[in-house]
């Protein structure tokens, strides 16, 4: 819901702005829904991966109440990207890659501290 605002005006700001309505990259038209329904399939894809490797680090019982929302939300982000112009897919899907790549670092340096401070010899 926080992000709601933010994907409107750049939902807008895509529409009425026409260097980036009607700009391509790779085979989309931003200011079009994906024709081949491939970007918000993969934006959906890194949407769950991103769930998944952040629910790692919750609680078991904050965990199970959030499985629920772990599954809506990538299943909203591939409808809502059928029918909005594919930058919003193509935003989902780099925001989320960042974010995997973001939390699997952090995660790696928690267990490597983790790790050093059972190591450490006592004087």
């Amino acid at each position: 819901m926080i992000q709601m605002p933010i994907l409107m005006a750049f939902y807008f700001a895509i529409i009425r702005t026409e260097q980036i309505a009607t700009h391509s990259f790779l085979w989309m038209n931003l200011g079009e829904p994906d024709p081949y329904m491939i970007m918000p399939v993969v934006a959906g894809l890194l949407m769950l991966g991103q769930v998944q490797l952040s629910s790692r680090q919750m609680p078991a019982e904050m965990a199970a109440q959030m499985k629920m929302i772990q599954y809506i939300m990538p299943v909203m982000i591939v409808f809502i990207g059928f029918a909005l112009p594919s930058a919003l897919s193509l935003y989902w899907a780099t925001g989320s890659l960042f974010m995997i790549v973001q939390s699997f670092l952090i995660q790696t340096r928690e267990k490597k501290k983790e790790i050093n401070q059972d190591v450490v010899p006592e004087r």
